[in-house]
């Protein structure tokens, strides 16, 4: 993902990329002058050893301003972060994080009950051009909405008191996997009626998945969400 961002004083353009299943890593660049680019421009680059929470993160980070006045990179601790290697997860557990562009520190922020989150997307509800929620979705087919409207990073946590906003299954309640970004988008009525969360289910991660026969069937979907909005 490349994007602007307001940094040590200045507008820089950055870039800011994942290692997918390559290597449990995130980096940022500065790629403002291309043609002058060498090691002093590269910003940060976030791996399992800075936390041993981060995974396989597939998919692109999104580079979004905060409610703190801070630009960040936001990503997910993604896949297989318990890997027997020089720092596995001891827990496993799932989590969204907001990487400062300028000097790289980070807030965690912990969804627990998910397994394996995908790509995030970042909602700017009120048009001040400032991250208000994160939507994302995980391996067991629930889709997550964490607030982040706050100034207080501390505050920034999952909405609906920890429970998803939506759980994709079949008609028989086995879960649809969801390992895509999901599309926000307005509601037809204006911006107080919420946004509509759509999303497609389905995984080909693992060598299981290559198969034609005993997969669950699997949906598109439109969630409306009117929580945190202006009724």
């Amino acid at each position: 993902t490349y994007g602007d961002a307001y940094i040590s004083g200045a507008w820089k353009s950055v870039l800011v990329a994942s290692l997918r299943g390559g290597g449990q890593a995130v980096y940022a660049l500065d790629i403002t002058n291309p043609a002058g680019f060498s090691a002093a421009n590269v910003l940060w680059e976030f791996t399992d050893a800075d936390d041993s929470d981060l995974g396989y993160y597939y998919g692109n980070p999104q580079i979004k301003k905060m409610q703190n006045g801070k630009w960040a990179a936001i990503f997910t601790s993604g896949y297989n972060n318990t890997e027997a290697d020089a720092y596995p997860s001891a827990t496993g557990a799932a989590y969204v994080y907001v990487v400062y562009i300028e000097d790289g520190s980070f807030v965690k922020i912990p969804v627990p009950g998910a397994d394996g989150l995908a790509e995030p997307a970042v909602a700017d509800v009120d048009g001040d051009a400032k991250a208000d929620f994160i939507y994302v979705g995980d391996l067991n087919g629930k889709m997550w909405k964490i607030d982040v409207t706050s100034s207080f990073s501390g505050s920034w946590a999952v909405a609906f008191s920890g429970a998803p906003l939506f759980t994709a299954t079949t008609s028989g309640g086995i879960p649809q996997s969801i390992t895509t970004r999901p599309a926000i988008k307005r509601h037809p009525m204006g911006i107080s009626n919420g946004v509509l969360v759509l999303f497609g289910t389905g995984r080909y991660l693992e060598l299981a998945d290559d198969t034609a026969t005993g997969v669950p069937t699997q949906s598109v979907y439109s969630i409306w969400d009117r929580d945190g909005y202006y009724d």
